[in-house]
């Protein structure tokens, strides 16, 4: 990572675009999440209901329940950044539910969308954060890229 330590500020409504784009990585990160709790939730079911009682597989509504509510919040908690802010190698995402903070250390990619940055933090601290190049009020979109250069895909 680069040595350049500016500060960065994007602040304002995202674009419809931006919005859309960031509703379906969250639907993708919480179905990958949803299916991968669901199945390692069966795996004891299967197995209790084959040694002790075959009833015990009614308790597999539990996983498919999970599932639909996985893919189910993010069309509902919309939590989409008002203000994101770089300063100091903290990465700060304000929505309406708080602020959030993340190390930039803790950034495994950046992908540039042509309009936005998306930010991909390394698991399991994920937080999503997509940083609209014409919401830029702090800083220059030269520095931000110089800032993450070896991480933007």
């Amino acid at each position: 990572m680069n040595e350049y330590k500016g500060e960065f500020k994007f602040e304002g409504e995202l674009s419809n675009k931006s919005k859309q784009y960031l509703l379906k990585q969250q639907m993708i990160r919480t179905i990958i999440y949803g299916i991968v709790f669901s199945i390692l939730i069966s795996i004891p079911i299967i197995l209790l209901a084959i040694y002790y009682n075959a009833l015990i597989l009614l308790f597999l509504v539990l996983p498919f329940i999970f599932i639909v509510i996985s893919i189910v919040s993010p069309l509902y908690s919309k939590d989409f950044p008002k203000e994101i802010e770089v300063v100091d190698e903290v990465i700060y995402i304000t929505t309406k539910y708080g602020t959030r903070s993340k190390q930039i250390n803790n950034v495994k990619k950046v992908i540039d969308t042509g309009d936005s940055y998306f930010i991909i933090f390394y698991f399991p601290k994920i937080t999503t954060c997509l940083c609209q190049k014409d919401l830029l009020v702090k800083g220059t979109l030269g520095d931000f890229e110089q800032l993450f250069q070896d991480k933007i895909k």
